[in-house]
């Protein structure tokens, strides 16, 4: 099992907003994501059931991305592309999730991570972590066991680490039962000087706060430092507008309900899908952002 990136954020300056926008919205179309909804100075955008959200905030201009639309951009091959066109602008990283799941009973795992933190034995920085700030959330999973979470590390921390049952969570949720899972979550704040390299590569992150008193570091994971080097991707993909509007067209699940609906017109339902789309083509401004009204999603889900 190899640790991902589930969260980021960023800041840049706030001159660059719409700048940064530009590199990432072709990203976002090429992964099937869309405008879900916009207003003066913030936008949200979802790919999938995850979110983008970006906006004018503080005298800075952020950008979030949850850990569903990083999955999402990771399987379509995109996540390089999309963080290389953040990297592209002067930029701080403020928030990185690294976590990683093992296939294993949490209950035992989540019981001894609490029962260690508690008597000051995890040390996620230079100092351990007071047992005071070792919390922890349990209740009976589907099965009867006793299980749950612990958070190690106060909410204000620049490393908080969370142990918890990710089988729980989501059958909790009313999704089908992953298994057995237990995953380890490393929440990192800005001043921790985690880069774009890390939300790309963050096994090094990862283990550099985890081990050895969470995890045990894997033989070959190399050191990691703060504000470290930046990183090589290859050569960005660039999409043209047609290849975009195709893939836009294969992932939106609205297309497959308009062609269902125009099927269900009649002979004659495709021309008159075409001729609504030529009319809505008309009522607005080429480039000019629409956002569709969308029912909220649920955000998360097992990777």
């Amino acid at each position: 099992m190899i640790p991902f990136c589930d969260f980021l954020s960023a800041t840049f300056a706030r001159s660059d907003d719409a700048a940064v926008l530009s590199q990432l919205v072709p990203v976002i179309d090429a992964a099937g994501g869309y405008l879900d909804s916009a207003a003066v100075g913030a936008s949200l955008y979802r790919v999938d059931l995850g979110t983008i959200r970006a906006a004018l905030s503080h005298g800075v201009f952020s950008v979030g991305v949850s850990g569903v639309a990083l999955s999402v951009l990771r399987q379509t091959g995109l996540v390089g592309d999309f963080l290389a066109a953040m990297g592209g602008f002067p930029h701080r990283v403020t928030g990185l999730h690294a976590t990683l799941d093992i296939p294993n009973d949490a209950g035992p795992v989540v019981a001894a991570v609490a029962a260690q933190g508690r008597r000051g034995l995890i040390a996620l920085s230079r100092k351990a972590v007071a047992a005071a700030d070792v919390v922890t959330y349990l209740g009976l999973d589907a099965f009867g066991a006793l299980s749950g979470s612990v958070y190690v590390g106060s909410p204000k921390a620049e490393v908080r680490a969370t142990v918890y049952d990710k089988r729980k969570e989501r059958m909790d949720k009313g999704f089908p039962d992953p298994g057995p899972l237990v995953r380890y979550e490393l929440r990192c704040r800005s001043k921790v000087g985690a880069t774009l390299r890390d939300a790309y590569d963050p096994e090094r992150l990862f283990y550099h706060f985890c081990a050895p008193d969470l995890l045990t570091r894997p033989q070959g994971v190399q050191p990691w430092a703060a504000h470290g080097e930046g990183f090589a991707l290859e050569k960005r993909t660039v999409f043209t507008p047609a290849e975009l509007l195709s893939r836009r067209l294969a992932a939106s699940g609205d297309v497959q309900r308009l062609l269902d609906l125009a099927a269900e017109v009649g002979p004659h339902g495709m021309d008159y899908l075409v001729s609504q789309l030529r009319k809505l083509a008309a009522t607005r401004t080429p480039g000019q952002p629409q956002a569709a009204a969308r029912p909220q999603a649920e955000t998360s889900a097992v990777h």
